[in-house]
């Protein structure tokens, strides 16, 4: 009998390790590892994305709106904050938690990083213009590896351009 809890206490442990080493997120670069989101590159069946439209953006920031470089270069004094943000779609997420999920950019960057995600109940097409109303919110932890620095969520649109690739113009 101890022999066969041994064994089993042997095979948990083991089994522990493997997920664990399997399930590990991360990129290494010579000095720095840091977490990165999902180590995949498996598109979600309901996601949709053109690369081609990121290339040249140039989006006037809106009337009482927010750039994306002056966002994410001061996020700490949007977190929680209700703001208004314009740009580009350039991918889209469709009924993934009860909600979209629409990556946009407008042409400005900080750090690298171009494009913001917003969570929505309404739709949109990829290359289409549109201003969104939301709430910023700071480092958000769906599990699985799902983690956003910055998310604005629950976004509105209040002004909707469709795109003429879309529309057939």
């Amino acid at each position: 009998m101890k022999n066969q809890i041994k064994l089993l206490v042997l095979i948990f442990s083991a089994s522990i390790l493997f997920y664990c080493k399997d399930n590990k997120r991360y990129n290494t670069t010579e000095n720095e590892q840091t977490k990165t989101t999902p180590a995949t590159n498996q598109m979600h069946p309901n996601s949709k994305s053109d690369k081609a439209v990121v290339d040249v953006i140039n989006i006037k920031t809106p009337e009482n709106g927010t750039s994306l470089e002056a966002l994410f270069s001061k996020k700490e004094s949007f977190s929680k904050n209700s703001i208004i943000v314009k740009g580009k779609v350039t991918k889209i997420n469709n009924g993934i938690m009860d909600r979209n999920w629409i990556h946009i950019s407008d042409g400005t960057q900080f750090e690298g990083k171009k494009s913001l995600t917003v969570t929505t109940q309404d739709s949109v097409n990829i290359g289409d213009i549109v201003t969104f109303k939301g709430t910023v919110i700071l480092n958000k932890d769906f599990g699985h590896g799902y983690i956003y620095d910055i998310l604005l969520e629950q976004g509105h649109i209040i002004e909707h351009t469709i795109s003429d690739e879309v529309s057939g113009h």
